[in-house]
């Protein structure tokens, strides 16, 4: 089924507008559902892999004190959060982070992520990046990692940075999430030989996900 055939399952309100800028895994177009702009997102991955990540979202989003911002998927009218692979989410408002201040607080953000999921269960059809710089220094895969912290994967939203894309999200060694973009890696204090060797992980699946 295509993408406007799926749309039907929010009812006649919602209309399929043009593809979000950017590279992504999947189809991911504007959407306007009854004069509220959203974003679907067509998942290449398989129905268990989409259930995790849904399922993390929603814990995210939950956790005890004020919850992280996360996309929340937006329910079909018959209440289901996703249709034939299809989530449509509400478009967050914001920016895209730019100061000191703002990539400080998307580090604290990717912190809590990490430490709210360690332990967490693998990602259906997912593995660890082997990068022997990482391993050498990190060691075992220990939380979730986003998987695509670049600054246009980030919304600075008026309640805390929001990561925007969880489609490369699995069980990993949390530094990985830190060297994705040059700022966050500024901000980490890392090492320069552990972020080459995690942008050099990233690049290897997504060249495009080194560019800030």
């Amino acid at each position: 089924m295509t993408f406007e055939d799926l749309l039907r399952a929010w009812g006649p309100d919602a209309r399929a507008g043009d593809p979000r800028p950017g590279t992504h895994s999947g189809e991911v177009r504007s959407v306007d559902l009854g004069g509220v702009p959203c974003v679907g997102r067509l998942m290449t991955s398989d129905e268990a892999s989409l259930a995790w990540e849904l399922a993390l979202l929603a814990d995210l989003a939950n956790l005890d004190g004020a919850g992280l911002v996360v996309p929340l998927p937006v329910p079909t009218k018959d209440g289901a959060p996703q249709h034939g692979g299809l989530v449509l989410t509400r478009k967050l408002p914001g920016g895209h982070p730019d100061s000191p201040e703002e990539w400080a607080a998307v580090h604290a953000a990717l912190r809590r992520v990490h430490e709210a999921t360690r332990g967490r269960a693998q990602r259906p059809g997912a593995a660890p990046f082997p990068v022997p710089g990482v391993v050498a220094a990190y060691g075992a895969p220990d939380a979730v990692v986003v998987g695509r912290t670049r600054r246009r994967d980030v919304t600075m939203t008026p309640d805390g940075p929001a990561f925007v894309d969880w489609s490369r999200a699995r069980v990993d060694r949390a530094v990985l999430d830190l060297v994705v973009a040059d700022e966050v890696a500024r901000r980490a204090g890392l090492p320069e030989e552990v972020v080459s060797a995690g942008r050099f992980a990233i690049a290897d699946t997504d060249p495009d996900a080194v560019r800030p």
